[in-house]
């Protein structure tokens, strides 16, 4: 007579028990890691668009050799109830006034100025981060200029340094 010897094919209950636990451990922190980047990713995207509307205002001046207002709105006002960047451009006089460009930022964003925060790492330069209209007490109404050149309302000409959204 011959004996076979029973053999089981599959994992116990112990193994299994250990790999999802296991899984579920290195789920817990996917989730937890990833909900602590949505803030920098809603950031990012904020300072995409106003980095891009701005790179559209210039774009226009130049194109139609006229000066663009940009400024940003503080108030939240519209539909979507949001902050706005804003540009214009400049009618010359006998010229029919220009429509007015207004890009909201993306909901759950705010273009916020930390106080103290200087625009260069030495202190250099103006004493706000950002510094164009309605942010950081700079002038209300910045201009891109037919050339370009981003200036304020007394023509002092303004490097755009940085954004935080």
């Amino acid at each position: 007579m011959r004996r076979t010897r029973n053999q089981k094919n599959g994992f116990s209950l112990l193994e299994a028990v250990v790999v999802i636990g296991l899984m579920m451990v290195m789920m817990g922190y996917a989730i937890f890691n990833s909900t602590n980047m949505m803030p920098n990713y809603k950031a990012d995207t904020a300072q995409d668009v106003v980095v891009s509307t701005l790179r559209q205002a210039r774009q226009t001046g130049i194109t139609h050799r006229r000066d663009v207002q940009v400024w940003i709105d503080q108030t939240f006002t519209g539909t979507d109830k949001v902050q706005h960047v804003n540009y214009q451009v400049v009618a010359i006089s006998g010229d029919q006034p220009q429509p007015l460009v207004s890009v909201g930022l993306p909901p759950g964003s705010q273009m916020v100025l930390e106080p103290g925060v200087p625009d260069t790492p030495m202190g250099f330069g103006n004493n706000a981060a950002v510094y164009i209209g309605n942010v950081g007490g700079g002038p209300p109404v910045m201009k891109f200029r037919s050339t370009g050149a981003f200036t304020d309302p007394v023509e002092q000409r303004r490097q755009l340094v940085g954004f935080y959204a």
